[in-house]
């Protein structure tokens, strides 16, 4: 068990309860969420991710895209 302190990232579990039969665990990794939209125009949410909060981000050289691919997130 991971506990969790102020300068550690929460993971970012992402669970599909529609596409399949039974619950399926499609992402699970210490990031931030950052947003949730169609990044490649093919009509299924992708995610971006960042390691820092909205707040503390430089530049959005800190966010990386994960696109939904076959049931699970892989990076762009």
């Amino acid at each position: 068990m991971v506990y969790v302190y102020a300068s550690q990232l929460g993971l970012l579990s992402i669970l599909n309860l529609s596409r399949f039969d039974k619950p399926e665990l499609i992402f699970d990794d210490n990031f931030h969420l950052y947003s949730n939209d169609d990044k490649n125009s093919d009509g299924t949410l992708d995610i971006v991710v960042t390691k820092y909060d909205k707040d503390e981000m430089s530049n959005k050289d800190d966010l990386k895209t994960y696109l939904l691919v076959n049931g699970c997130y892989q990076p762009k």
